[in-house]
């Protein structure tokens, strides 16, 4: 059986028949590891997924080659034809805070972690979706080596749908000076937290239940804040028979978040 990507996160279906005729007439390339360019491909493709965390002593690895199926894998995508992998390590690696445009037509699914050099280590990304990321990007990696998980990058969108197919973020992104996050509707997956005032987010509706509940975590302020989100979302929060997302609207209104919907 031949499945393909069904365009949303965890969901698979089975090709129909011009799908399966078209992969069987042009299956995706094999690389051969014994290829002394393929070779050194492959290593470079593992390094440059390679970043060290928080602690300064460990690395985190978010690229490899399976060789047992013969694709790349990258921020958790494992179906990476040679050919998509090529485009990706093109398409480079931030190296300046101000990532603008760094992937918008770059034509990649995913990208290598930023590689951030000289006075730009050590400082926040500063990022616009709808400038560093165009139709296609499923999951961006904003995770500066050195820093890991836990470097904040200070995120904003544009109006309308910038990001249209990213359904995840890898990395802590600071939303203390931001009144709204937009322009990604499938957003899935965003480390988001430092909720200073009032927040936005009515335009994510398939945020997990992790993302919203990050939330709330460790606020930079104690003055009462309002989190306006998608009615979808509100719905489970609201929701007393669902443990999970209403036990989210509890822990908040401890620390003086309160949510709302349009």
């Amino acid at each position: 059986m031949l499945l393909v990507d069904g365009q949303e996160a965890g969901l698979w279906r089975e090709a129909d028949g011009a799908e399966k005729t078209a992969w069987e007439a042009a299956p995706p390339e094999v690389p051969d590891p014994d290829d002394p360019a393929t070779a050194l491909f492959i290593r470079e493709w593992e390094a440059d997924g390679m970043v060290l965390a928080a602690d300064r002593r460990t690395w985190l690895r978010y690229s490899a080659f399976n060789s047992r199926t013969g694709y790349f894998e990258l921020n958790g995508i494992t179906d990476i034809t040679m050919e998509e992998a090529v485009r990706i390590k093109a398409a480079g690696r931030i190296r300046n805070i101000n990532a603008q445009q760094a992937y918008l037509h770059a034509g990649i699914r995913t990208n290598l972690p930023p590689l951030l050099a000289g006075n730009g280590y050590g400082h926040p990304l500063h990022i616009n979706l709808a400038e560093v990321c165009g139709a296609g990007m499923e999951v961006l990696n904003l995770v500066p080596s050195g820093f890991g998980r836990h470097t904040p990058s200070a995120l904003s969108f544009a109006e309308g749908d910038g990001a249209p197919d990213l359904r995840r973020i890898i990395g802590s992104l600071s939303v203390a000076c931001l009144t709204s996050v937009k322009g990604a509707p499938n957003l899935e997956e965003a480390d988001m937290w430092e909720l200073r005032g009032n927040l936005d987010i009515s335009g994510l509706p398939r945020l997990s239940a992790t993302t919203v509940g990050r939330l709330h975590y460790l606020p930079l302020s104690s003055g009462s804040k309002t989190v306006t989100v998608h009615p979808d979302v509100y719905a489970k929060l609201t929701d007393e028979s669902n443990t999970e997302w209403h036990n989210i609207l509890m822990d908040a209104m401890a620390k003086n978040v309160s949510f709302a919907t349009v």
